[in-house]
């Protein structure tokens, strides 16, 4: 029986690190793999497009309204105010009307 060296193991291709950690390294002069049919990407309908913004129209609208009602309660709690501040002042100018003026004692 003849004795038959076994082949010599090929010799590694050096490597270029990864781009990026987890990444595999890239062999110089390697082609990108593509694949052999290219699919066209397919647009996948949005069902929920137009109820959501018949939703953001209505949403608007209520916030508006809100808003409004909001401003005209400040509005009337202002004017509530402004009476209770004239009342107060008119007792205020009533009763230092009455301090200032002179007393008038029985007449003898």
């Amino acid at each position: 029986t003849r004795h038959v060296a076994p082949p010599a193991p090929l010799p590694l291709a050096p490597t270029v690190a990864p781009a990026y950690p987890g990444a595999s390294p890239v062999y110089p002069g390697a082609s990108p793999v593509t694949p052999a049919v290219a699919y066209p990407a397919r647009e996948v309908p949005n069902f929920f497009q137009s109820p959501f913004r018949e939703w953001d129209d209505e949403d608007a609208a209520q916030h508006a309204y809100n808003l409004a009602q909001w401003r005209v309660k400040i509005l009337q709690a202002k004017v509530k105010q402004a009476k209770l501040r004239k009342e107060l002042f008119g007792t205020a100018a009533q009763t230092v009307a009455a301090e200032e003026a002179p007393a008038q004692g029985p007449r003898r």
